[in-house]
């Protein structure tokens, strides 16, 4: 087991009635005869314990552009190694593989679904997707464009925003609020 002689292992069968979880490891056999002998390429054994179970998913969050240390988590329980891998809108993200996954600086582009993969020698599961909500601050498309008016015509000003909704206006003249 594991490169290590095995005491009186010596037939062409090896067994374990009761199986702990030291049993895990990688098995192979040496058989031998007046002519030498030849090595076995190892078996694989894992012992089934308790698969990966989600106790805590990750949640969804809404947060501002620019929005510092963003983190999402999972809590999980059943039999290590557990390994993770973070995924965004459904594609794994490079180098997300713990228990949390942090954003440093929240940029639009973050926004999206989270999700993570756990998985150990007895199975994988996925939790539920999060959702990343960024809100944005108001931002001109196209600003007010100023004009040259015959006295006595009329005139309008307009402009065009994206940001987050609902966007409240305010026009001034002067640095005044316009009533």
């Amino acid at each position: 087991k594991n490169g290590v002689a095995i005491a009186g292992a010596t037939g062409s069968t090896y067994a374990i009635a009761n199986t702990a979880l030291t049993d895990a490891g990688n098995y192979a056999v040496t058989v031998s005869n007046i002519c030498g002998s030849t090595n076995s390429s190892p078996a694989t054994v894992t012992i089934a314990a308790d698969p990966p179970v989600i106790i805590a998913q990750p949640l969804s969050q809404v947060v501002k552009e620019n929005t510092n240390n963003v983190s999402f988590s999972v809590s999980v329980t059943g039999t290590a190694p557990l390994s993770y891998q973070w995924l965004y809108n459904g594609v794994a993200i490079n180098g997300a593989t713990a228990a949390t996954y942090l954003i440093g600086t929240v940029a639009t582009s973050h926004a999206g679904l989270y999700s993570v993969r756990i998985s150990n020698p007895i199975a994988t599961v996925t939790s539920s997707s999060a959702t990343l909500t960024v809100q944005t601050l108001p931002k001109f498309g196209s600003p007010p464009q100023g004009q040259s008016v015959p006295f006595g015509n009329g005139f309008t000003l307009s402009v065009n925003m994206t940001g987050t909704a609902p966007l409240a206006y305010q026009w001034k003249k002067n640095g005044v609020a316009i009533a």
